[in-house]
């Protein structure tokens, strides 16, 4: 969703930059008449009719009868930009957005273990006939198997200590562990939680 909004925000600044560049008057014509109240959409609009032809002209201008080449030329300014342009062009609004995509990614590729884990309370835990056991918590269609005896040693995480603290009762205690990796997927998947 993050995604989507940054590029939805690049799509909204690179019309609006194209359409200042080649059509400017459209712009001062819609800012000299001042915010206008939006009306209902009309039938026509529903039906995604064109508009009265002297309302078209009015809005085309110059480019009426040349829209095809209008979305040509407002690719050729668009392609023409650098990437200090985009930036420039996106403003503060982008700046902020690029600055969570950038968390976001960084947790993804780098994902850091919190200090302190509890096993989820709403985890879905469904025995196997195998034996082994099937773990799920944000999704009812992306479990995770793992062998039964690792339950055992996910309930020790209950959140009242550190990781390594459980860490170190389940190497003392059960001559068992569950490595760095394994517990960063469980904690992606929300088996264990933040604590």
């Amino acid at each position: 969703m993050s995604i989507k909004t940054f590029l939805s925000l690049v799509e909204i600044q690179l019309s609006r930059y194209a359409l200042f560049k080649l059509h400017p008057e459209y712009i001062h014509q819609n800012r000299s008449r001042g915010e206008q109240e939006s009306s209902p959409l009309t039938v026509d609009q529903l039906d995604e009719e064109a508009p009265p032809e002297a309302e078209y002209r009015a809005m085309w201008r110059e480019w009426t009868g040349r829209e095809a080449e209008y979305y040509r030329a407002c690719f050729a300014e668009i392609r023409g930009l650098s990437a200090a342009d985009l930036e420039r062009h996106l403003g503060l609004d982008g700046t902020l957005e690029q600055a969570i995509l950038d968390r976001l990614h960084g947790a993804v590729v780098s994902p850091e273990l919190p200090e302190v884990l509890r096993f989820n309370p709403d985890a879905t835990v469904q025995w196997l006939p195998d034996g082994s056991v099937a773990l799920g918590a944000y999704s009812e269609y992306d479990a995770i198997g793992l062998p039964g005896e690792a339950y055992a040693l996910l309930v020790e995480f209950t959140g009242e200590e550190p990781v390594s603290g459980v860490r170190r009762k389940l190497r003392e205690q059960k001559q068992a562990d569950l490595d760095d990796e394994v517990l960063l997927v469980l904690h992606r998947h929300r088996v264990l939680v933040s604590g």
